[in-house]
C-alpha cells in the first residue's frame, strides 16, 4: 500500500510506501510541525469537500483529503530542519524511540494485530516500528526529502 500525493494547480505527484509517509509524518512532527489536519475527502462529481462532521482529520488514510498549502508550507519548513540532523550517525537511545512511538494509536492497534501471530511477522514489525525518523531517511533518504520539501513549498496537495 502507498500514498501518492498530488500537487493541486500542476501536474506534479509523490508517491511513499506506508512506511515512509509514517515516519516522514514522524520527523516533520520531531522538528516543529503542528498538523492543521486534513480536509475531507472531496465527493466524486461536485467536488465539494463532506461536511467536518464526517472527517476526523487524517493524513493517513489514502481516501482523497487535502494538505492545505499553510501546513504543506509549515511541514517542508519542519523538515529543512531536520535535513540537518539526519545524516547525524548517532543511534537513537530506546527510551528516545520508546518516548516517541508509544502514544502513537495505529502502531498500538498494528502491535495488537501483529500480537500472537507468526513470531518472525510480530519480530519484522517491531524492527520497523523501532527505526528512527532520523535513521530511517539516512542512506540516501535526505534526497527523499529533498524533493518532499520542495513539493512541499508547491502549496496544498491531495493524498491518494
Amino acid at each position: 500500500m502507498g500514498m501518492t500525493l498530488l500537487s493541486v494547480g500542476t501536474t506534479v505527484d509523490f508517491y511513499f510506501n506506508i512506511w515512509t509517509w509514517r515516519y516522514l509524518l514522524a520527523l516533520a512532527k520531531q522538528y516543529g510541525w503542528e498538523p492543521l489536519g486534513t480536509e475531507g475527502p472531496r465527493e466524486e462529481f461536485n467536488g465539494e469537500y463532506l461536511s467536518d462532521d464526517g472527517w476526523d482529520g487524517n493524513y493517513l488514510s489514502n481516501a482523497f483529503q487535502f494538505v492545505r498549502s499553510e501546513d504543506a508550507k509549515a511541514m517542508a519548513e519542519a523538515l529543512e530542519i531536520a535535513l540537518l540532523d539526519v545524516c547525524d550517525s548517532r543511534k537513537p537511545e530506546k527510551h528516545e524511540i520508546n518516548d516517541m512511538i508509544s502514544n502513537d494509536p495505529i502502531i498500538k492497534g498494528m502491535r495488537e494485530f501483529f500480537r500472537g501471530k507468526e513470531s518472525d511477522l510480530e519480530e519484522r514489525f517491531n524492527q520497523m516500528v523501532l527505526t528512527s525518523p532520523l535513521a530511517y531517511f539516512r542512506d540516501g533518504g535526505k534526497e527523499t526529502l529533498i524533493g518532499f520539501i520542495n513539493f512541499c513549498k508547491k502549496g496544498g496537495f491531495v493524498i491518494c
